[in-house]
């Protein structure tokens, strides 16, 4: 399924280069790389595909988690950063829901670091550490969750226990728009600290980078080119009158 999405998305991303879109020209910096429209083919190809204008931005993300063992669901929202075009770290809160469970949501915090292509369909790679509380619930689900040699005895929902885990993910970023992004991403999940196992994660999100977009204004046929200098107006001449000086009577005159 995965394949699929990924094949019709990159058919559409070819076929916004062949027609030489500047699918991000709003964006101010993207736009400044890409100033005029080409017909040529490897130009509007590297236009369609370059999302190299996230580089020093940052933004907010949301979306549903999920994971195998236990079942279990739930929700993170964070914010996210690009110290680099292709370097991607964020951090912020999950909670899961734990499949025939009464506890309330469990909940954490994350952190992670990605390395991807800058390219607006954006395969990744990188790690994810979480540090977060499980109430341990009505203590029926035949283990032992507080370790104390017991299995599901009365006392057994009482209390809970920290966890904390690491998680390398593979994944895809796709730019909607240039500041939309959806991404989907897998990854599984070493429990370092708490009963917990193992386990296999899936996740799907929307992030909103910040604004960064102009109003194109067409340029006036009348405008000065940068390389021509107009002298200033210069006011007119004030006239002045020569003063006249009479010879005194009595003088000679020198010829």
């Amino acid at each position: 399924m995965l394949v699929r999405i990924a094949l019709l998305l990159l058919t559409c991303w070819c076929t916004a280069g062949c027609s030489g879109s500047r699918w991000a020209k709003s964006d101010l910096d993207y736009a400044a790389k890409y100033p005029r429209h080409t017909d040529d083919l490897a130009r509007t190809t590297k236009q369609a595909i370059d999302a190299r204008h996230v580089y020093g931005k940052r933004g907010a993300y949301a979306g549903a988690i999920a994971r195998n063992q236990p079942a279990s669901a739930g929700a993170q929202v964070g914010v996210f950063a690009y110290p680099q075009s292709y370097l991607e770290t964020y951090g912020g809160l999950a909670g899961l829901l734990q499949e025939g469970s009464d506890t309330a949501i469990s909940g954490g915090v994350e952190v992670g670091a990605r390395l991807q292509t800058p390219t607006r369909l954006a395969p990744f790679v990188g790690v994810n550490g979480y540090l977060g509380y499980w109430p341990f619930g009505d203590g029926k689900d035949g283990r032992d969750n507080n370790g104390n040699g017991f299995v599901d005895e009365d006392a057994e929902d009482d209390g809970g226990e920290v966890v904390f885990a690491a998680k390398p993910e593979a994944g895809l970023h796709f730019w909607l728009t240039p500041r939309l992004r959806l991404t989907g991403s897998a990854g599984y999940q070493f429990v370092a600290e708490g009963s917990e196992p193992d386990s296999l994660t899936y996740g799907i999100s929307l992030s909103l980078l910040e604004t960064n977009q102009s109003c194109p204004v067409e340029a006036s046929s009348s405008a000065q080119e940068p390389w021509e200098f107009v002298m200033p107006q210069l006011p007119e001449p004030v006239p002045v009158s020569q003063p006249s000086f009479d010879m005194p009577e009595g003088l000679p005159r020198v010829e």
